[in-house]
């Protein structure tokens, strides 16, 4: 059920981004101090595709949507991004 409700907040969202010619929108992890762990507050990248990581970016254009993460949260990323339609990406140090 979380998983319609990502596709569908991906899609809102997306309707916004072409209204305003907006091609792509990068969220990040972070809050204004660009710490790693933040507040519920900031947890806007968690919000738009279920990932809960402390760490990750999420890119949203016209036809996709991809996270990428490092190897701590491969596992749990594969799991939470399930049925969004939002790809992995896997950072390498």
């Amino acid at each position: 059920m979380e998983n319609i409700k990502v596709k569908k907040r991906l899609s809102e969202l997306r309707a916004v981004m072409e209204a305003m010619s907006i091609e792509y929108y990068m969220i990040p992890t972070s809050d204004f101090h660009n710490s790693e762990y933040v507040s519920d507050y900031f947890k806007v990248r968690e919000y738009f595709c279920n990932f809960s990581g402390s760490n990750g970016t999420l890119l949203v254009w016209r036809d996709g949507a991809g996270l990428w993460t490092d190897g701590r949260y491969f596992i749990q990323a594969e799991k939470e991004l399930e049925g969004t339609g939002v790809e992995l990406y896997r950072m390498h140090a």
